[in-house]
Order: C-alpha cells, then sequence, then structure tokens
C-alpha cells in the first residue's frame, strides 16, 4: 500500500460510527522516513480542526517534552490510533479502536521508524498486543513489536491528556525521560561512543533538576 493509497482508504472509512459527521481525519503528520513515530490514541478538536495530531494543549505540552528529550524538527512522524475523534465525552471502545488498527500498522510499516512512542495504552496494547501489564508499569520499557512482519522497538509512556492532567509534575518528568529513552535507542550516533554513558549519566542526575524549572515558568 502507498501513502496515497493509504490517505483515500482513511478519507473513505465508514468502518464504525465514529465516521458519521467527522469534518475531517486526523491522518498524522510529519516526517514520513522518522526514525520515531509517536502514536497517542485519540486526536482534540483542535487536532480535527487542523487534520494533525498534537495540536491541541496537551499535544503542545507533549511536544514540548519530546524537545526537553533531545528530539528536534524531523526526527518524529505523528499518528494517532483513532483516525476520527470521538464525541466528548464518548469514550472509544475496542470496536473502535480495531477498525482504524490496519490504518495505524500501515503508517508503521510505511515509515518504518527503528522507535514507536505509544503515548497511552491503547497504543501500546495495539502496537504490543501480547503485552497485559498496565502502562504505569511498562512505561518507559524497550518493547520488542511487530506489525504486518515489520520489527521495532516500542516505548510506552503517559498519554498526553494524563500529563497533562496530572496534578504535579511527576508524569511530565517520567514522560520526558521515556522520550529520552526513546531518544538514545533511535539516534545513538548523537551520543559519542566515549561520551554517551556519562551523558545519559548526567542527563538522569540532572533532569529533575532542569525540568522543574522549566515547569515553574510555564
Amino acid at each position: 500500500m502507498t501513502w496515497n493509497e493509504l490517505e483515500a482508504a482513511v478519507a473513505g472509512c465508514s468502518a464504525c460510527g465514529l465516521h458519521e459527521g467527522r469534518p475531517r481525519r486526523v491522518f498524522g503528520g510529519g516526517n514520513r522516513e522518522a526514525r520515531v513515530m509517536v502514536v497517542c490514541g485519540v486526536a482534540s478538536p483542535a487536532d480535527e480542526s487542523r487534520g494533525e495530531p498534537f495540536i491541541g494543549l496537551a499535544g503542545m505540552l507533549f511536544r514540548s517534552l519530546m524537545r526537553d528529550a533531545g528530539f528536534v524538527s524531523g526526527d518524529t512522524y505523528l499518528a494517532t490510533v483513532l483516525k476520527c475523534r470521538p464525541d466528548v465525552g464518548k469514550i472509544p471502545g475496542k470496536v473502535e479502536a480495531l477498525a482504524c488498527a490496519g490504518f495505524l500498522r500501515a503508517q508503521v510499516t510505511l515509515v518504518r521508524p527503528r522507535v514507536v512512542v505509544c503515548a497511552g495504552l491503547a497504543s501500546a496494547k495495539l502496537l504490543v498486543p501480547g503485552e497485559k501489564r498496565g502502562i504505569k508499569v511498562i512505561r518507559g520499557d524497550l518493547l520488542t513489536a511487530e506489525a504486518d512482519g515489520f520489527r521495532f522497538t516500542a516505548v510506552p509512556t503517559w498519554d498526553p491528556e494524563d500529563v497533562l492532567d496530572a496534578k504535579s509534575a511527576l508524569k511530565r518528568r517520567e514522560t520526558t525521560k521515556d522520550l529520552m529513552k526513546a531518544h538514545r535507542c533511535a539516534f545513538p550516533e548523537r551520543y559519542t561512543k566515549a561520551e554517551g554513558e556519562d551523558i545519559a549519566v548526567e542527563q538522569e542526575e540532572n533532569y529533575d533538576r532542569a525540568v522543574a524549572d522549566k515547569l515553574s515558568r510555564m
């Protein structure tokens, strides 16, 4: 399947009730040859208005944490599990996720990333179906995953909405640490052989102080 064929399939999908009344599908966006994909569960109203994920308040905060972790423009391709946004207050179920599962797997096989950051349990369950543990347990782990024969590393972390709603900075710190791990996995050449481990250790030691300072200025 080509990108054009996949976009046409998503645009014409009526496999579940979510397509009814939706003004725009949220297909995805970013570098289609990226080493890292970032996948969250559902789009926000702002994402739907632009047709691009991670545009709403939670998504923009998540993008900020990605920059803190070392990601720069062109490093990632962003997507959602569901291509149609559910109505506010509606929790999508297994039927809706399965209806879009093939689209997400096709995106993974087209991008062929080294790492997929699963931002939330919905994307983790879909891309690592044998994993039964909760997101609180598996976040930050490097998991072996596969999509239609293509193997990659999955790094689960908190959903952007969880990070935004957190009453403390804990989930933001944990998310950025997870993203740092994904960054080092995807871009080992950015850490020199002699200095890589020292850099990683220094990042871990200084991280809480640096992020606490950043959050205090938000």
